[in-house]
């Protein structure tokens, strides 16, 4: 079945709690069985494609490694396009591919972001980071937005700290995280 709404996305049976999360702006984990069809939002030939045929912009992607943003004449050539290869090359040290605007790329990722700000009443834009290492991309930091982490493939460690901060204004970044909550990454 296609995940084409936020109730597909979070199932049915969590909904509730979803929603209590998001009106108070409390911080909300679910633990999902493994599903297949999540991954069907953007298998990976979409994003191989998006990417050789140079549909994303060069303004919309960026290459991370080591928690460092890599010159953007790394991997565009020229006439602004993506170069496959240099993205390969970075895939294979460790990279984090960033794609900002995903959803005016991909289709069912367009679709499921305009069903979620028609259900929350409230604009929403969707970026992917792909990670191909084991370290984190970015420094520890806060946003002042709402964040929904949707993973798609693979394993990854995700870790939250301190108390969310319910209407922040502006986005902290941070050298050395605050304490875990907890004590443990959550």
């Amino acid at each position: 079945m296609p995940i084409r709404t936020l109730s597909d996305l979070v199932t049915t049976a969590n909904m509730a709690a979803f929603s209590v999360a998001f009106a108070t702006k409390a911080r909300w984990h679910a633990e999902m069985p493994m599903r297949t069809d999540i991954s069907e939002l953007c298998p990976w030939p979409t994003f191989d494609a998006l990417i050789a045929t140079g549909a994303i912009p060069a303004d919309k992607f960026a290459v991370l490694l080591n928690a460092k943003s890599m010159l953007k004449s790394f991997y565009v050539d020229e006439r602004g396009q993506l170069r496959p290869g240099a993205i390969q090359a970075f895939a294979a040290q460790g990279a984090t591919l960033t794609v900002n605007n995903i959803d005016r790329f991909v289709p069912a990722i367009g679709e499921l972001a305009t069903a979620i700000e028609r259900e929350l009443c409230c604009k929403t834009g969707v970026n992917a980071y792909i990670s191909f290492g084991t370290k984190s991309a970015f420094l520890a930091h806060s946003d002042d937005h709402d964040v929904l982490i949707v993973q798609l493939q693979g394993v990854k460690h995700w870790r939250t700290y301190g108390v969310p901060e319910p209407f922040p204004t502006r986005s902290v970044h941070m050298g050395s995280p605050p304490p875990l909550v907890n004590g443990k990454g959550e």
